[in-house]
């Protein structure tokens, strides 16, 4: 009687382990896609867009792109920015007027909405954390290269536009 017991508890306990007990990995992700990019105002910069799945890309300076998984770390880091960032109606976008100032443009869409922030000059303190961990992953970090531009939005929004010039005609002067 104790062998059978025994036996029909092991049963039930393989049994009970073997049942699917995972649940979806993005039912807790709060965005879509988060799309960040970030210039220090004069030579370096980076753009990255990455989804719930937390695939990355990040257009170069030339004919290519990075691309791969995003660390859970810094993957979970974008999602909490989110959540902060909804969550509090002080952070806004804001331009101090600087040309050459550090900029920051992100765009995050979620479920129900699309949310767009611009700051150039001084940045909101929650934003530093996700500059630096997206700045030394994407340059410390070995990464897939697929040959292509992906155009982002946020990209765009902080490269610096070149001046317009204006053409000055000539009109010699009249001799009478």
């Amino acid at each position: 009687m104790k062998r059978l017991f025994f036996f029909l508890l092991i049963i039930i306990i393989s049994f009970n382990n073997c049942t699917d007990k995972s649940t979806s990995v993005n039912s807790s992700i709060a965005f879509k896609s988060f799309e960040i990019s970030y210039t220090n105002g004069w030579s370096s910069g980076f753009s990255i867009l990455v989804d719930t799945n937390k695939i990355y890309f990040s257009p170069q300076l030339s004919d290519f792109s990075y691309y791969g998984i995003l660390p859970d770390t810094i993957f979970d880091l974008l999602d909490t920015t989110f959540l902060k960032i909804r969550s509090d109606s002080n952070i806004k976008s804001k331009d101090s007027g600087c040309v050459d100032c550090p900029s920051l443009a992100i765009q995050i869409i979620s479920n129900d909405d699309t949310l767009r922030i611009k700051q150039t000059g001084s940045f909101d303190k929650i934003f530093y954390p996700v500059i630096k961990s997206l700045r030394n992953f994407i340059e410390s970090s070995k990464h897939q290269k697929i040959h292509g531009i992906f155009l982002l939005d946020t990209r765009s929004v902080i490269t610096p536009q070149p001046p317009e010039i204006k053409v000055i005609h000539f009109k010699p002067p009249q001799i009478d």
